[in-house]
């Protein structure tokens, strides 16, 4: 019996080519109408923890990417630096989670989501546009993520800030069970 296998497009920006890129979708966010009621900001885990694990599990249950739900006490884990929320009149309806690690060199984009009620709305690209100018404050020369490979919305959003695929990685149930999800492997890091 054979095991059904799950791929992600490993993607890679060098950030010093994407900043044109960048520049434009920062004009982008800030002339969209439909974002003016939108405010991307810092996370705050005893504000946000609950409200972010229940947009969490609802994002990824309505999101072709394999669904791996995320526990009340993991959120204790993750390091609030780099974890970006997007709000509309106090409610959370978006998340980006960005860190460094290779030594301050590399950029990694962990995951990033938004509530299935206000997707095509813009809010990924503010929040991409947040964390990407986290990373670059943070001194960081390329910035690296994975899409799952069904997940047409997520790449071409990636792409869109010029991103490039460098290759596919497959990986079977039973290892992408046991593989470190990209919020568990932020926590490892600190």
């Amino acid at each position: 019996m054979s095991e059904e296998a799950l791929a992600y497009r490993q993607m890679v920006l060098n950030v010093e080519e994407g900043a044109k890129l960048l520049e434009d979708k920062r004009r982008e966010v800030e002339s969209s109408f439909l974002l003016k009621a939108v405010k991307v900001r810092e996370f705050n885990r005893e504000k946000d923890g609950r409200a972010f694990i229940e947009l969490f599990n609802k994002v990824f249950q309505a999101s072709p990417d394999p669904y791996l739900p995320l526990k009340g006490e993991e959120v204790d884990e993750i390091p609030e630096e780099g974890f970006f929320v997007a709000e509309i009149n106090g409610r959370i309806v978006g998340f980006i989670i960005a860190f460094v690690t290779g030594g301050g060199k590399i950029g990694v984009i962990g995951v990033i989501g938004v509530d299935p009620d206000y997707r095509r709305m813009g809010i990924a690209t503010a929040l991409a546009v947040k964390a990407a100018e986290y990373l670059i404050e943070k001194g960081v020369e390329k910035v690296v993520t994975e899409v799952y490979v069904d997940n047409i919305s997520s790449y071409n959003l990636i792409k869109s800030f010029g991103f490039k695929e460098t290759a596919i990685a497959v990986y079977g149930i039973m290892e992408a069970a046991c593989k470190r999800h990209p919020i568990r492997t932020r926590s490892a890091t600190r």
